[in-house]
């Protein structure tokens, strides 16, 4: 009788001590990105009872080195809940840049402890790609296709901001000898997002200054700038415009180009080649 009774409370002690205790379900944590602080939703499964605790929250760099912290006292309720913290960042979002991504969480709530990389926590983080021509001229417009993808999953990313701003050098004798142009667009669900800027007419270019195009979403900042961007009067250009800015594969790519010469007039009767190369300079066309 005495075996059994103390098989029993052996069995007890067991069970007490392997029972579940609070876990992070790190697949529906996410983190969102504000001015000066980065926003923590945490999704913690307690199978335990209510208790009164804290949610420690620190971001660690690639060296491992604390950047942030932040602790919260709060009661854990029984269940599945969501817990949402404020990590006062500063500037660290500036001066931290694209290294961010690689950036780890390291959580401490009640008896679960881990850490999970930024990457698989950022749902708005992206990169901005281009598509522009290479020279303006003046009396047209010039475009700008933009979009924006999550670095990781190459997904596209929608609702970002698109800001662009160029400055024209002009020749005149007046004491203005530059014209600033500026557009706005916001990426749709296949993140893509258009920029048209109209140059004036009857100007005479001298050179493109700056061409920034900016992104913005939650926090997150990207910026591209292109110094490859010149005056089509310099040496002549040749404007290229498609139909649409997105095909799908058996779709015809339709181009309507015009070819100018370095005083800026229309190339009658000129032949031109086009050639389609992939990301690595792959010929796929011509």
């Amino acid at each position: 009788m005495r075996q059994k009774l103390f098989l029993i409370v052996v069995l007890c002690l067991v069970c007490l001590f392997s029972a579940p205790a609070q876990t992070v379900v790190e697949t529906e944590s996410s983190v969102v990105f504000g001015q000066t602080t980065v926003d923590v939703s945490i999704v913690l499964e307690n199978p335990e009872a209510d208790f009164d605790g804290g949610i420690e929250l620190e971001l660690l760099d690639a060296e491992n080195k604390i950047r942030a912290r932040a602790v919260q006292k709060l009661t854990v309720k029984r269940g599945r809940e969501t817990y949402k913290i404020a990590i006062p960042v500063g500037d660290l979002l500036k001066t931290a840049e694209d290294e961010i991504a690689w950036y780890r969480l390291h959580y401490r709530v009640g008896k679960a402890e881990g850490l999970i990389s930024l990457s698989e926590l950022i749902r708005d983080v992206f990169e901005l790609r281009i598509a522009a021509g290479e020279s303006v001229f003046s009396g047209t417009n010039y475009r700008a296709r933009v979009r924006a993808v999550q670095p990781f999953t190459k997904l596209p990313v929608k609702n970002v901001k698109i800001e662009g701003a160029m400055t024209l050098d002009i020749d005149t004798e007046a004491d203005e000898d530059e014209i600033k142009l500026k557009a706005k667009s916001e990426t749709d669900d296949q993140g893509f997002a258009v920029l048209d800027f109209k140059i004036p007419e009857n100007v005479k270019l001298e050179d493109v200054d700056d061409f920034i195009i900016t992104g913005r979403k939650n926090g997150i900042v990207r910026e591209f700038e292109n110094n490859d961007v010149e005056a089509a009067e310099k040496n002549g250009a040749l404007f290229l415009t498609a139909d649409k800015p997105l095909y799908q594969p058996g779709q015809t790519f339709n181009v309507r180009a015009l070819y100018f010469d370095a005083n800026s007039t229309v190339v009658a009767d000129g032949e031109l080649e086009f050639t389609v190369k992939d990301e690595e300079d792959t010929v796929l066309y011509r």
